[in-house]
């Protein structure tokens, strides 16, 4: 009986122990509102998650959170030079932070303590350039690591790759300028012993069309493909080396310099050639969408899709979680309405982190079904025929709140808040806006500056069309 008792007691506990680090949860941080902290780098330590972003004044900001809940840990600022931008981070040993960025005079490499206080850094721009940053990078698996950059001079715009040691020692840096028709590099993969990088095809209008490089340990040309024939966007890539290949994620088209931007997969071989491609994951052919990222789980492929919910539009307002098959075809989606998604990351439990924000940061770890299944996608959103203003979100507030609204034709618009005796104490907006739909943040302060009073509050949205107003609640 006792030994029953005592394997019972440890299944619970396993089970009670499997919950808790398995733990979903939303986060916002309106803490962080006047840091102007948007949440768009992510890494991953032992005992938490770091996010990091270019803060208020052009200062870097970084934070360190639970993995269960989502609190805040710690909260570092630091202004290297007058622009500070991280772009990607790694974890050393003893939860050292190494972050890869730019600043405003060149390429970024900084290592911190693991409360985010700065330990080393080194920052350069190579002679003969005029302006550079490092945007992206690999491990190696030998303690060093591969960043891949961009640096301008008189003769054009380069991508540059910058391998370097533990201790910030530079042990090569290779410029490449690419001509009519190359591929210029924007995201980076290890794989084996090459590097593989997706971006534009040099000459092609805004970044449309993409192409792959693959470069060996030494930076030296492997090979080169491009794809002019799909409708995949150079710009604004995410991409995951697979088992048996790459998968580029990003923005693509129906029609090449034509129709809306839409949320796009494709998938490649180890040889450079295309699999299968997905031009449209959510099948919407009016919200523009991109897929921020994609990963392999189980043979199945999980995805980060943000998506706006008219065209013109102002901001990113959806987040959508979707799971394809092995084909790339859509067979789950769930939808959270999310202002500016900016980045997410698989977790070593396999959650997906995703982070963003404009005006309140927010962050949200959650995980995706594993037997999920859906047979027909939602379809696409009805825009909205007349003038709409909804109810702020959160209501009452303390710190800050979001205000949205549509408008369904190019109109003559303002935005304004006022007292409960008429008088006006925010103006937002006024002028000419082209339809779709907007969001605003407002953190209790007036055209002055300064904080208002607690107590009730009336927005209104006023258009060539209609007169809408709501009443809020300012809680202090």
């Amino acid at each position: 009986m006792k030994t029953k008792y005592f394997i019972s007691v440890l299944l619970g506990s396993l089970i009670f122990f499997q919950n808790v680090s398995a733990q979903e949860w939303d986060k916002e941080y309106p803490e962080l509102i006047e840091s102007d902290f948007s949440i768009q780098t992510i890494g991953e330590m032992e005992n938490g998650y770091v996010y990091a972003n270019l803060g208020c004044q052009g200062q870097m900001s970084l934070l360190k959170i639970k993995k269960e809940n989502g609190e805040i840990i710690w909260h570092q600022e630091h202004r290297i030079t007058g622009y500070t931008h991280p772009n990607k981070i790694f974890t050393l040993a003893d939860e050292k932070l190494l972050i890869i960025g730019g600043t405003d005079n060149g390429h970024l490499l900084l290592i911190t303590d693991n409360l985010g206080n700065e330990l080393k850094r080194n920052t350069w721009l190579p002679d003969n350039y005029t302006w550079g940053g490092l945007t992206d990078a690999v491990e190696n698996g030998d303690s060093t690591y591969t960043a891949l950059g961009f640096l301008k001079s008189e003769d054009g715009g380069y991508f540059c790759l910058v391998k370097f040691d533990q201790n910030l020692e530079i042990l090569w840096e290779k410029a490449y300028l690419p001509k009519e028709g190359d591929v210029c590099g924007i995201t980076i993969g290890k794989d084996d012993d090459d590097y593989v990088l997706f971006g534009g095809i040099h000459g092609q209008f805004a970044g449309y069309r993409g192409g792959l490089i693959k470069l060996d340990g030494e930076g030296n040309l492997v090979w080169q493909k491009t794809y002019p024939e799909h409708e995949i966007m150079g710009a604004e890539s995410h991409l995951t080396v697979t088992k048996d290949g790459y998968l580029i994620s990003g923005m693509s088209r129906h029609n090449y310099n034509s129709g809306p931007y839409c949320a796009g997969l494709i998938k490649i071989d180890k040889q450079g050639s295309v699999v299968w491609q997905n031009n449209d994951v959510l099948n919407s052919e009016t919200s523009p969408a991109g897929m921020l990222g994609c990963w392999e789980k189980n043979n199945e492929y999980i995805g980060v899709i943000k998506g706006r919910l008219s065209k013109p539009y102002s901001s990113w307002e959806e987040l959508h979680v979707v799971k394809m098959d092995a084909s790339g075809n859509l067979i789950y989606q769930k939808k959270w309405e999310k202002l500016e998604t900016g980045n997410a990351i698989l977790t070593q439990d396999k959650f997906l982190l995703i982070s963003g924000g404009r005006g309140i940061p927010w962050a949200i770890k959650i995980a995706v079904p594993e037997n999920a299944n859906i047979k027909n996608p939602l379809p696409p959103p009805t825009l909205a025929k007349n003038v709409d203003l909804k109810q702020n979100f959160p209501n009452p507030f303390n710190s800050a709140t979001t205000i949205e609204y549509w408008i369904p034709k190019r109109t003559f618009v303002q935005i304004i808040i006022f007292d409960i005796t008429g008088k006006i104490v925010k103006t937002f907006f006024c002028g000419f806006q082209e339809p779709g739909g907007y969001a605003l943040i407002w953190n209790g302060k007036n055209d002055k500056g300064n904080f208002v009073a607690s107590g009730a509050y009336i927005y209104q949205l006023s258009t060539d069309q209609a007169t809408v107003r709501k009443k809020l609640i300012l809680e202090k």
